[in-house]
């Protein structure tokens, strides 16, 4: 799942982890775990002496409390793993640039999964016969070009509000629900 992220690098649905799991190993990712995992990894958080990171929750860039079914990496700063009204369509695009990035190889479980998501791309043009890493990669970096700049003030404005708010294991894990 780690992994996945790192490849995705964008906060994900359980469902995004396992197609992009499906696509770049052939294993399928059971749901059980992705149940659990933010309770784990939180527990994790507490009792280790400082891990290189763990799997987080995405926050909510107006009240920064966990958003559920959507998993991030600790690692990522701050503004990546916020999600403000914009960010899924930014997620998505960022997620199909870089799994059309990842695959070198025109690898064909990867090449299907980036064909189903051609299709939430108006741009991406894709036919049979054409590259399709190519033809989804740019369609989704000229929409991002064009929605990511008030993405990102967007999420920037509210991870400075999250530091000045949040202690360090909320900004990883989110504040708790009022």
């Amino acid at each position: 799942m780690r992994l996945t992220l790192a490849v995705i690098g964008a906060p994900a649905s359980p469902k995004a982890i396992q197609q992009v799991t499906l696509a770049l190993t052939g294993r399928d990712l059971p749901w059980s775990p992705l149940a659990s995992v933010r309770r784990d990894e939180q527990r994790r958080y507490s009792t280790s002496s400082g891990a290189a990171g763990y799997i987080c929750p995405a926050l909510n860039a107006e009240d920064f409390s966990p958003l559920r079914g959507l998993y991030a990496l600790s690692e990522w700063p701050l503004e990546r793993r916020l999600r403000t009204p914009t960010s899924a369509r930014v997620d998505f695009l960022t997620m199909v640039t870089r799994l059309a990035a990842h695959d070198q190889s025109d690898s064909p479980p990867v090449q299907a999964l980036l064909r189903r998501m051609a299709d939430d791309i108006p741009s991406a043009d894709v036919n049979k016969n054409a590259s399709i890493t190519t033809v989804i990669a740019r369609a989704a970096e000229a929409e991002l070009h064009i929605i990511n700049h008030d993405d990102l003030t967007r999420r920037a404005a509210a991870a400075q509000g999250a530091r000045q708010q949040l202690d360090p294991v909320q900004q990883i894990f989110g504040a708790p629900r009022n």
